[in-house]
C-alpha cells in the first residue's frame, strides 16, 4: 500500500474501536489527535506531508522497537523517551502497528486516575490485567517473527 490516506483511515478506524476515545485538531486542520480522556497517545498529519504518525510508548519497549525496526524512531517533535514516529508503510507490520496503537492508548491510560481507569475497565485491577497482556502479546509476536 503506497496511498497514505488508506494508512490513516485504517489506524482512525481501530482508535474508534477503543473505549473512550476521542478525536480533536487542537494544532490546526492537519493534524489529528487521538485521545482517551483528554490525552494525547497519537497524532497523525491529515496533510499527508509526512509519512509517519506519532505513537506513546512505554520507554523500555521504545527502545526494543527502534532496534528491531528502522521504520521506528524517537517521536518527531515530542519527547523522545515516550513517543515514537512510526512509518506507515515502512517495516512495522501493521499487525504490530494495530497492537502499538492499542498499547499507545493503555500506556496513556495507565497514567490517568483509578476512576478514569475504572469508569472504562470496571476496576483498576482489570485495567492492569489488560495493560501487562498487551505488553505481554508485543514481546511474544517479536520474539515470534523476530527471534
Amino acid at each position: 500500500m503506497n496511498d497514505l490516506q488508506v494508512y490513516i483511515d485504517e489506524i482512525v478506524r481501530k482508535a474508534k474501536s477503543m473505549k473512550g476515545v476521542s478525536f480533536r485538531l487542537p494544532y490546526g486542520p492537519d493534524v489529528l489527535s487521538i485521545e482517551i480522556i483528554g490525552k494525547q497517545f497519537c497524532l497523525i498529519d491529515l496533510s499527508k506531508k509526512w509519512d509517519f504518525y506519532n505513537l506513546k510508548c512505554q520507554p523500555e519497549l521504545s527502545e526494543k522497537l527502534r532496534w528491531y525496526f528502522s521504520g521506528i524512531r524517537p517521536g518527531f517533535h515530542m519527547n523522545k523517551t515516550h513517543w515514537n514516529s512510526v512509518d506507515f508503510d515502512g517495516d512495522c507490520p501493521m499487525a504490530l502497528q494495530y497492537m502499538l496503537l492499542r498499547h499507545a492508548y493503555l500506556q496513556t491510560l495507565k497514567g490517568l486516575t483509578k476512576k478514569d481507569k475504572t469508569a472504562l475497565y470496571g476496576s483498576s485491577e482489570a485495567f492492569d490485567t489488560k495493560y501487562e497482556k498487551q505488553l505481554s502479546e508485543i514481546s511474544k509476536f517479536l520474539e515470534k517473527t523476530y527471534l
